[in-house]
């Protein structure tokens, strides 16, 4: 449970080639954004920052990716990661 951060489910899922999150911190942070393929590889870092508190939007563009499963991890400071599963159809 993340009492810091309230994540909207992201969309259009499944998506091709962008995908969006919004979520909403609830106070200032470190926050780490990243995607994984199946094989738990890191292929993107979409965030890696401190952040303020606020509504903020994140895109990621997979056009160099293949359709797929992906997992899209959202770490804050001290809390468990969230994962999200997304799938790319081209």
């Amino acid at each position: 449970l993340n009492n810091s951060i309230m994540i909207k489910n992201p969309y259009p899922n499944p998506f091709n080639p962008t995908i969006n999150i919004d979520f909403d911190l609830i106070q200032d942070t470190q926050l780490n954004i990243a995607i994984y393929n199946l094989n738990g590889q890191e292929i993107d870092i979409l965030l890696d920052e401190y952040i303020y508190k606020g509504n903020h939007k994140v895109s990621w563009t997979a056009k160099n990716q293949s359709s797929g499963v992906y997992f899209m991890k959202i770490k804050l400071d001290n809390e468990q990661p969230i994962v999200k599963k997304i799938i790319l159809i081209k």
